[in-house]
């Protein structure tokens, strides 16, 4: 099981707007039944089970972009960064690409670790 993600960029990959935000997402990961794996996300309140660490790597960006985008589309985007302290810089609009810090973690780790940082 890896340690730790890269940054993961979430949305469309296309050359458009990119909209960065200062924040943290740590997803604490806990091994199933089954050799699943559970993943929590308290910042985003969001809860995803995979069937392996690469599956939940890639469902973790997946919500979190459908996250953003609802929450951007529903004009609620502004508020929900703001109540986690977040800033945002770039113009979020239905369809932009978002930048944010996400990192996937095994239960436990400490995301501050240098050692843990760097994978």
């Amino acid at each position: 099981m890896r340690s730790v993600t890269d940054e993961l960029t979430v949305g469309r990959d296309d050359g458009g707007d990119v909209v960065r935000i200062e924040g943290r997402v740590e997803w604490r990961v806990v091994p199933a039944e089954g050799g699943r794996c559970v993943g929590v996300c308290d910042s985003l309140n969001l809860t995803l089970e995979a069937g392996t660490w690469p599956e939940m790597v890639t469902e973790v960006a997946d919500a979190t972009k459908w996250l953003l985008a609802d929450l951007c589309a529903d004009g609620d985007l502004d508020q929900f960064l703001a109540d986690r302290g977040w800033a945002v810089h770039g113009h979020p609009h239905p369809g932009a690409t978002f930048d944010i810090p996400i990192y996937v973690l095994p239960a436990g780790a400490d995301s501050h670790d240098p050692a843990v940082a760097a994978g």
